[in-house]
């Protein structure tokens, strides 16, 4: 059975009673190797989380509590986007899943309007995008270094600048692999660097919150490792 009449079939069986709110509009605009997908809906679009999968390369997420409304596919054939569909992934309560179809793997950013009734999904081509990316990755990368080195040193950081590392590498940790499907040397590097310092933060958390001589040399060999591949990083030239 084709997405068309998954989607009218889904549709169709819908409990009675009031509407669920509904997409209104799903637009692409391009302008050279970057596609913007813009959705649109009377009501405030719920918060989502992209999630990416290969084979072929598409990103995809789900919107709780909305229909897909008159949306359903847009073929757009520029950059990486091959199109952009919609449809309804549950019926009771509704779930309405967006994907969008890429050539390669990309990049992407977010924004949301200020009254939430639009959100864009910015894709950037590989060749341009993946190495800005890296660049941006390794920088923050780069600025983490002071609060390793107290990890090393077993001496820091605090335990409000933990708490900002840890959200910090997690961001990176998500970003680098986004980036590293690009499949560039670089992009790899930077996403074993940005794994490493995660993992040397939770070591230290771990550290903190079980005192004891183990843990600590744990935390400290665990940023000692980080450092090592930040310096390669840098050395390299990586981003």
């Amino acid at each position: 059975m084709g997405f068309s009449a998954l989607f009218a079939i889904a549709l169709a069986v819908l409990p009675p009673g009031e509407a669920p709110p509904a997409l209104s509009g799903l637009s692409v605009t391009t302008a050279g190797e970057v596609v913007t997908v813009r959705l649109e809906s009377d009501s405030p679009l719920p918060a989502f989380d992209v999630r990416r999968l290969e084979n072929p390369f598409r990103i995809y997420f789900d919107l709780p509590g909305m229909t897909p409304g008159p949306t359903g596919h847009v073929p757009v054939g520029e950059g990486t986007v091959r199109g952009v569909r919609t449809a309804l992934n549950r019926r009771n309560p509704p779930v309405t899943r967006v994907v969008i179809d890429l050539a390669a793997a990309t990049t992407w950013t977010i924004s949301r309007a200020a009254s939430g009734l639009s959100v864009d999904i910015v894709l950037m081509g590989p060749a341009s995008a993946t190495v800005d990316r890296t660049r941006q990755i390794a920088d923050r990368l780069a600025s983490l270094a002071p609060a390793l080195e107290a990890m090393r040193a077993g001496t820091g950081p605090s335990d409000a600048e933990l708490a900002r590392v840890l959200a910090e590498t997690e961001a990176l940790v998500e970003a680098a692999r986004a980036a590293r499907l690009s499949g560039s040397r670089d992009a790899q590097l930077i996403s074993g660097a940005a794994d490493a310092a995660l993992a040397a933060a939770h070591a230290r958390a771990t550290a903190i919150a079980s005192p004891g001589e183990q843990t600590r040399q744990n935390a400290m060999s665990a940023a000692a490792g980080a450092l090592l591949l930040l310096d390669y990083v840098s050395r390299s030239g990586a981003g």
